[in-house]
């Protein structure tokens, strides 16, 4: 047992979850398009663009396969976090989930999609909270990937860190505070 009970913040997508995996494999096992227009990998918040999306075919896209429990609901954990979560709760942690999560025709789809995710790869946790903005819930340490939600975490006292992908590479961010995975953030987080 741990001397301090960390109050650790995680958000899912871009930290544990593949969102544009996800997307993919409904594009291509739903709509049937082929692999080779979605074969580039996801480097800015547009991503969806580089596959010849518009705007409105991507959240027509995104809805659809929240609601037939794909987006949210299917893929593998990003870098074994799914275990590395299961080491910081069993060490007496509490785990806070929070994630900005809205697809689907109706309001409980990526709800649902998202509960039955987290069950099916065993992933503990003490609190769920689906909002835009992260603050919401008070955690001492925080992992985020979207650097508006970094900065504002930083801004609110959080000990946020930034896992780094493509697409945030233009936020600064404080010595130490970029991360290649959830693992290495709660060995940073939980090594103080």
């Amino acid at each position: 047992m741990v001397d301090k009970r960390t109050r650790i913040g995680i958000d899912l997508d871009g930290c544990m979850y593949d969102f544009a995996d996800s997307l993919r494999h409904y594009l291509e096992s739903y709509e049937g398009l082929h692999p080779d227009q979605l074969h580039k990998d996801a480097t800015h918040w547009g991503f969806y663009e580089d596959w010849g999306l518009t705007d409105e075919e991507f959240l027509l896209h995104c809805n659809r396969a929240a609601d037939i429990g794909v987006l949210f609901g299917s893929g593998g954990c990003l870098d074994r976090a799914d275990e590395d979560v299961r080491a910081a709760y069993a060490a007496g942690h509490e785990i806070h989930i929070i994630t900005d999560r809205g697809f689907g025709t109706t309001p409980f789809a990526s709800k649902r999609n998202t509960m039955r995710w987290l069950l099916k790869m065993d992933i503990p946790f003490h609190s769920l909270t689906f909002a835009k903005d992260k603050t919401v819930v008070r955690t001492d340490v925080m992992c985020e990937d979207k650097p508006a939600n970094y900065e504002a975490l930083v801004a609110a006292g959080t000990d946020a860190y930034l896992i780094d992908r493509p697409w945030n590479q233009d936020c600064e961010v404080a010595p130490g505070r970029r991360v290649a995975s959830v693992g290495e953030f709660l060995h940073k987080a939980l090594a103080t």
